[in-house]
């Protein structure tokens, strides 16, 4: 098995390394032998703690509850790490390959993020005010994304709803939606590289950085759920904005725990046309696997 951690500057491990999904942490958080689970975790595998199960955590209205997950939050970082936001991810990338594309490697980018791992052990700064802005600004992120696929949704329905189409299947949509994975990819690499670029060094950005593949393949399954699948018919792949959002850690594993079986069916496919070698893992599964450890 590959060691990744080390080639971008995160503590050096030999163990396979775990990516929980905010629902799975909810779940070890709320098991009835978490301590006991959370140190066989660490026997046996590098835990990474994602900022954006933190942020999600740091928005949990009750403070009781906060402070169990975030407890839970602590034993796992206790022998793992917590890496930046998704969004800080993408730029970092883009910036590097900007900069030094013909020595461009993925993997050498940093990552992790000690001042998030200080204070998920000392727990200094998070109030009652961090909570109410998490939670109101995790408010209106949902409201935004969901409005986005709406007006596409407005404005496909004309042409989906004729007869004469037959609505795609997943893998027929993905297939054909190339173009719009090219739109979508010159808007984020051109805002974080600020100056933009052809479509040949996007392709080649495309090809070399898998965490930049997922989180776009991922915008597209969003459009693909929200607006074009048949209801009625074809398997459901819903995902929420943070859930999906998550696909760009997928490179940063070996496995991804997660409880929603609709967000897993969707992150393995995304896994699987972004070439990423990742187990994405039932929590339930994961807990069975290492009941004997």
């Amino acid at each position: 098995m590959t060691d990744i951690s080390e080639s971008f500057g995160g503590r050096h491990t030999s163990r396979p390394i775990l990516i929980f999904d905010t629902s799975g942490i909810n779940r070890l958080a709320d098991d009835s032998e978490s301590k006991i689970l959370a140190a066989g975790l660490q026997s046996s595998f590098f835990v990474r703690v994602t900022e954006s199960s933190l942020s999600e955590i740091l928005a949990t209205p009750d403070p009781t509850r906060r402070k169990h997950l975030l407890d839970c939050l602590k034993r796992l970082c206790s022998g793992g790490e917590c890496i930046v936001p998704y969004q800080w991810v993408i730029e970092r990338l883009i910036r590097h390959f900007t900069n030094r594309p013909t020595s461009f490697d993925w993997r050498k980018v940093p990552v992790r993020c000690r001042q998030y791992e200080a204070e998920i052990t000392r727990q200094q700064i998070i109030n009652e005010e961090l909570a109410a802005k998490q939670w109101q600004q995790a408010r209106i992120l949902r409201k935004q994304f969901d409005d986005i696929y709406k007006k596409i949704q407005v404005n496909l329905e004309p042409l989906l709803n004729d007869p004469a189409n037959q609505r795609p299947s997943i893998g027929e949509f993905i297939e054909t939606s190339k173009r719009s994975i090219w739109t979508l990819g010159t808007i984020l690499y051109d805002g974080f590289a600020r100056k933009p670029c052809d479509e040949d060094v996007l392709q080649s950005f495309y090809r070399l950085c898998p965490p930049f593949r997922t989180l776009l393949i991922a915008l597209l399954m969003a459009g693909y759920e929200r607006c074009v699948r048949d209801i009625k018919r074809d398997q459901s792949y819903r995902a929420g904005r943070m859930d999906l959002l998550m696909a760009t850690y997928l490179p940063y594993c070996h496995q991804f725990i997660g409880t929603d079986a609709k967000q897993l069916r969707c992150l393995e496919l995304i896994a699987l046309e972004g070439d990423v070698d990742v187990y994405i893992r039932h929590y339930d599964n994961l807990r069975s696997g290492i009941t004997g450890i």
